[in-house]
């Protein structure tokens, strides 16, 4: 189980409690499996398990595999909420803050001189031309639409936001487990977080 799931913790995880015979000493039904062979990801050693289970302990109820699922489910629905809130921020880090960064530096310390791109001579004479308040307004502005077009891919991703003359449908795995249409929601309230501490 450590393989296939951070911080696995054999004292807190969901377990079910099952006779030693089948478990740990082979029954009339054999003993259950511990082989991770074949297997990427949680989902798939809980349900290997749950074929286990019934395997060598066929008159276990089926209350009891529910409620083992039911914990499964909300371990794995808090590591995958986990996950993608590390990618979110991650993606505001990474895309907007540092490149925020990296095109107010360009504005600032640009030289221009016969070599310089066309774009980047009217584009430094044009934040050259602007009030301090107006270059921090511009900004923002640039801020803000990386912003609103990193949420927009996000959606995209989610399936929420449909792409024009399109049907293909794009997943996004982290560490090989689905981000359950959530990205854009989890992002959006990282900002939300972040103007509201500023």
């Amino acid at each position: 189980m450590k393989k296939l799931v951070d911080n696995y913790d054999l004292n807190t995880a969901p377990a079910i409690n099952v006779p030693k015979v089948g478990h740990t000493i082979k029954g009339p039904n054999g003993i259950v499996s511990r082989s991770t062979k074949g297997i990427d990801n949680p989902r798939q050693l809980l349900a290997r398990e749950i074929r286990e289970l019934r395997r060598v302990y066929n008159d276990i109820p089926n209350s009891a595999l529910k409620e083992l699922i039911e914990l499964n489910k909300k371990m794995s629905r808090n590591e995958e909420v986990k996950m993608n809130d590390i990618f979110v921020k991650s993606l505001y880090e990474t895309i907007v803050k540092e490149n925020l960064q990296l095109y107010k530096d360009l504005y600032e310390t640009t030289n221009v001189n016969s070599k310089t791109d066309d774009y980047w001579k009217k584009a430094i004479g044009f934040y050259d031309s602007l009030t301090d308040e107006n270059k921090d307004t511009l900004m923002k502005i640039i801020e803000q639409t990386m912003i609103d077009t990193i949420s927009n891919m996000l959606g995209v991703i989610d399936g929420s936001s449909t792409l024009k003359d399109c049907s293909l449908e794009p997943k996004l795995l982290l560490d090989s487990i689905d981000t359950d249409g959530e990205l854009q929601d989890s992002f959006l309230e990282f900002i939300e977080d972040r103007d509201s501490n500023s």
